[in-house]
This record gives C-alpha cells, structure tokens and sequence, in this order.
C-alpha cells in the first residue's frame, strides 16, 4: 500500500483513485471542506483513468473491488480500500472479494485514520 509519492516501486502511482470517482460530485462535496480548491485535492489522491475492463462495470463497489484487485497484482501486492463504517459491510460481501484474504484489505473510520497514520511513520513509505 502506498501513502508517500516516493514510494519505491511506483512513484506518484498512489492513494489512487479511479478519475470517474474523483470528479463525482459527492467525492468533491466530501472533500471541498477539507481541501479549499480542487487542484489540493491532488494532493490527497491521485486520479487514474479507467482501465478498459471496468468501463462496462456499472456496480460502483464492484468497479472499485475489481480495480484493487487489479492493482495488487503489482508490488508490493496490497491495496487498502477507504471507506466508511456504512459502506464497508457492502465491499467485503462484494462477490469479487471471495477469496481475497491478504492483497486487498477494506479499512473505514478510525481503522483507516490509524492504518494512514501508521504509513505516514513508515519511513519507507509503504507495507
């Protein structure tokens, strides 16, 4: 999982987020109180474009499942999905996490903040 853009083996390729997700307008009405401009919220993600294989994915839990799994094929092999203490029940039901026991992990709430937390001290950016 990555937190820092100096992340060894895929630098400014993390705390990614799919770009249809980061121009929904509920992602920048979460967000618009914490960071004042858009162009900060760079800063906290980084948008990806859709890889060709989710463009029919109309399910947005599903779409975002399948896109971890595809990201964990890569080093260091582990993606982290953030969200809420709501929403986390939906992705772990998702079909697609069947079988998925260490590459991809869901975190909400305080589990999340303290998981962020934990990479930040990491000095070398990622587990």
């Amino acid at each position: 999982m990555y937190i820092k853009s100096l992340s060894i083996h895929h630098p400014k390729n993390h705390n990614v987020i799919l770009k249809s997700d980061f121009e929904d307008k509920d992602f920048q009405n979460i967000v618009k109180d914490k960071l004042q401009e858009q162009e900060s919220i760079h800063g906290a993600v980084n948008p990806n474009e859709e890889p060709d294989f989710l463009k029919t994915e109309i399910d947005s839990v599903s779409k975002t499942v399948r896109y971890a799994i595809y990201l964990s094929n890569d080093k260091p092999y582990k993606v982290c999905i953030l969200t809420d203490d709501k929403t986390q029940p939906i992705y772990i039901k998702n079909p697609h996490m069947r079988g998925i026991t260490d590459s991809v992990i869901i975190k909400s709430n305080q589990d999340a903040v303290a998981l962020i937390d934990k990479l930040y001290k990491q000095s070398d950016g990622f587990v």
